[in-house]
Parts: structure tokens; C-alpha cells; sequence
């Protein structure tokens, strides 16, 4: 899994508005701010969002009120 993937299912705050992976965003996740998108509608600052996967340097991230229906595969917080 590597140091990234301890990341996924975590709980973290967007910075800024988050969209797709060409309107990327920022997140705050244990302190540290990050790069982060998502594959669903675009995300407000100041929502909470569970991390779904690592791509590289960036996080891909989904709204904690969108619930787990929707959500992709690690989105509420249990691995697929």
C-alpha cells in the first residue's frame, strides 16, 4: 500500500473549491494541505470529504454528505 494509501477513507476539510481533474482544489488533511479533486459534482470550500484514492500528489476526494449510494469505492470510509 505505501505511505499514500493510509490516506484513503480518511476525513478531511476542502480549502477551496475542488472539481475535476482540470479545476483542481485544496484540501486540509492531518495538517497539511493538498492538492485534491473529485469525480463527482464540484465541492464547496469548507465541506468535509472522505479521500478515495491517491493519484500521485494529488488526492481524489468525495463529499461526506453525498453518502455512500453514490459514492465511489472507498468513499465512506471502507476499502472496496
Amino acid at each position: 500500500i505505501g505511505v499514500h494509501g493510509g490516506l484513503v477513507g480518511q476525513e478531511a476539510v476542502t480549502l477551496d473549491e475542488v472539481g475535476d481533474q482540470h479545476h483542481l482544489g485544496h484540501i486540509r488533511l492531518a495538517g497539511e494541505r493538498w492538492l485534491a479533486t473529485t469525480s463527482g459534482p464540484n465541492i464547496d470550500a469548507g465541506r468535509s470529504v472522505f479521500v478515495t484514492a491517491v493519484r500521485g500528489t494529488t488526492l481524489e476526494v468525495w463529499p461526506v454528505d453525498m453518502g455512500s449510494i453514490e459514492a465511489p469505492d472507498g468513499a465512506d470510509g471502507r476499502m472496496a
